[in-house]
């Protein structure tokens, strides 16, 4: 399912269960469109991971009101990638 997430993005998942989300962007940009957002079970383990693969980080975790905290990275390509840990509490 795709549900819209505010202005700026939509997320899907498998009925209830959110999976990840993209960007939505006003100009398509090489090495910055799409932006895809996946749930991780833990953000400092991908921010601590990714350079260690080629990548590097973008932003370090951030909150996120009502959903948990957020990251950004970029692949080893410079493809920028979300990533993003839900608060189930």
């Amino acid at each position: 399912t795709f549900q819209s997430f505010g202005d700026s993005m939509v997320v899907f998942g498998l009925g209830d269960a959110h999976i990840g989300g993209l960007s939505k962007v006003d100009k398509v940009e090489p090495g910055r469109s799409p932006t895809i957002w996946i749930e991780v079970d833990s953000l400092e383990n991908y921010l601590e991971k990714t350079p260690k693969c080629g990548g590097s980080v973008r932003s370090v975790s951030k909150p996120v009101p009502g959903v948990g905290f957020s990251a950004e990275l970029n692949d080893p390509d410079g493809n920028h990638v979300g990533i993003v840990q839900f608060d189930r509490s």
